[in-house]
């Protein structure tokens, strides 16, 4: 049995998503994919709707999704278990999934600048893709947190008008950190998958311009630079090997006095939401979790709660 995604509220059969390629081009000339996904009904309207750009996890060095084979039932349910099984609104919006470079591939830059293009291409073709341009979120997860970051960064300081949000899923942050400092036990495969993901991503650091670099460390970023942030939605486990790195930039982005909204999700570690999904829906934590992102996006985009 398959869900109805949570980008539209009107009945379909199964999730009832359809998805379009588009060819971008990122900084160094490389074509990477950027994927829209959407509702039937949704890609029907003809009145313009918001968008989300997802930017996806796996330490900077795994894709989690083949969007030209993926089953979009299957996708359909990884979006169920990030936002909830009742949809965001009752016009629906669009889902922009971006095909970044992982660091295997090339490393920062070039992950960050696929991200940024996508945003670019997404603004600047907003009625080619049906979408409004003054309501574009940035979404991540975990290493694709970072990259949202970034890009959300890289768009303020080249002139792009910023989008109307970000949200980072517990966000990874600090290359420097040793991921010992968290409730919980962090395994040595784990660590070591982690550490691998930092060191193919900035393994071509050395060299790059200073605005370039600043864009590696985004815990060492000032207050100048984060209070230009758009309204920021910042989630992170009780239990999660990023807690500590999260924390920090959850205080930064308070000294920053940004549009904020930060929590820490009780007795939670990365990337729970998929199994405690399929384990136990009505987990309250993952109510309140749902409730909680579901209710950002709502705000930014200025819409009401589908009924």
């Amino acid at each position: 049995m398959g869900y109805r995604s949570p980008l539209s509220r009107l009945p379909e059969s199964a999730s009832g998503l359809t998805k379009q390629e588009y060819k971008i081009t990122s900084a160094d000339g490389i074509e990477v994919s950027l994927w829209r996904i959407a509702t039937c009904s949704a890609g029907e309207n003809s009145t313009r709707q918001p968008a989300m750009i997802y930017v996806h996890g796996g330490a900077f060095i795994f894709r989690n999704i083949d969007m030209k084979t993926v089953i979009l039932d299957k996708f359909n349910n990884s979006l169920v278990s990030r936002l909830g099984l009742d949809p965001l609104h009752e016009a629906g919006c669009v889902l922009l999934y971006v095909s970044y470079r992982i660091a295997t591939e090339k490393p920062f830059p070039a992950p960050a600048e696929d991200v940024y293009a996508a945003y670019k291409y997404t603004l600047t073709h907003a009625a080619e893709l049906g979408i409004l341009e003054d309501k574009i979120c940035i979404m991540g997860v975990s290493a694709g947190a970072n990259l949202a970051w970034v890009a959300t960064h890289m768009a303020l300081d080249r002139g792009l008008s910023g989008s109307c949000g970000l949200m980072a899923i517990y966000p990874m942050l600090d290359p420097d950190t040793t991921w010992n400092k968290h409730e919980g036990e962090t395994r040595q495969d784990e660590k070591d998958t982690l550490r691998r993901g930092w060191d193919r991503y900035l393994s071509r650091l050395h060299g790059l311009p200073a605005e370039q670099q600043k864009y590696a460390r985004l815990l060492l970023l000032s207050t100048k630079d984060l209070d230009r942030l758009p309204p920021t939605h910042v989630d992170v486990g009780s239990h999660d090997y990023f807690k500590e790195e999260v924390l920090r930039a959850m205080d930064m982005l308070r000294d920053a006095n940004i549009n904020l909204t930060a929590k820490v999700l009780e007795g939670m570690p990365h990337n729970f939401e998929s199994g405690l999904y399929k384990l136990e829906p009505r987990n309250e934590v993952l109510q309140k979790t749902w409730d909680s992102r579901r209710l950002f996006l709502q705000k930014i985009f200025g819409l009401r709660a589908a009924q």
